[in-house]
């Protein structure tokens, strides 16, 4: 069954049992204006210990829709960060990828491998590829968002949800085009992992936490 993520944009989120309904909690920490780390290890312990879902730790570069500046200086915080996480999220083409999954297998998490294109959907070779290469790095999961210029672009994006969900752990997320009914009806084909806001949305196109429940559960 999909998992619903729901997404911390700030440190001390306004979240309790009685008003979260998601399975998993990213943590985007490129988004805290407070990045103070004994606060922010603080918070995520007390969302262990109130809220009890694993946390998805994601310092998302600036070029890939993030906050985050400089690459390299990201694995510093990995490293402090991840002892108080489940998952980290890494980019597929970010210089530390190979230095992030490794500190992730030490530490005995999991890695979600990120691919994010703002401007098109890439052919489906391109695709294909970057699945085969991700997939070389055992991840939980690889996450594709890709940007749909027509309904060409959103139904391959379909397809290739559809096609190749069943044999790689995969998350497909079109944007653009569509974008709202592509996060409904990729989890539905095999998407394993939708992403949905908690109080208001971080992206154009996404759906409340409430909504994602609603139409996939």
């Amino acid at each position: 069954m999909v998992k619903v993520a729901g997404i911390i944009p700030e440190i001390n989120y306004s979240i309790t049992t009685n008003n979260i309904s998601c399975d998993i909690l990213e943590i985007r920490f490129d988004l805290f204006k407070d990045q103070s780390i004994p606060k922010t290890i603080t918070y995520l312990k007390h969302l262990k210990k109130t809220i009890k879902l694993p946390l998805i730790l994601t310092i998302r570069l600036e070029k890939e829709g993030g906050k985050h500046k400089k690459d390299e200086s990201r694995l510093e915080f990995f490293s402090l960060l991840i002892p108080f996480c489940d998952f980290i999220d890494i980019e597929y083409n970010s210089k530390i990828l190979p230095k992030a999954v490794k500190l992730a297998n030490k530490s005995h998490k999991k890695v979600i491998i990120s691919y994010h294109n703002f401007k098109h959907t890439p052919d489906n070779a391109f695709l294909l590829n970057l699945l085969k290469t991700s997939n070389k790095l055992t991840p939980a999961l690889t996450k594709i968002a890709a940007f749909a210029k027509n309904n060409n672009d959103f139904l391959r994006l379909i397809a290739f949800t559809s096609q190749n969900s069943q044999n790689s752990p995969l998350c497909v997320i079109p944007m653009g085009h569509n974008s709202s009914l592509g996060r409904l009806i990729c989890p539905l084909l095999g998407s394993a992992l939708s992403y949905g806001y908690i109080h208001k949305p971080v992206v154009p196109g996404q759906l409340s936490i409430k909504n994602l429940k609603k139409h996939l559960h």
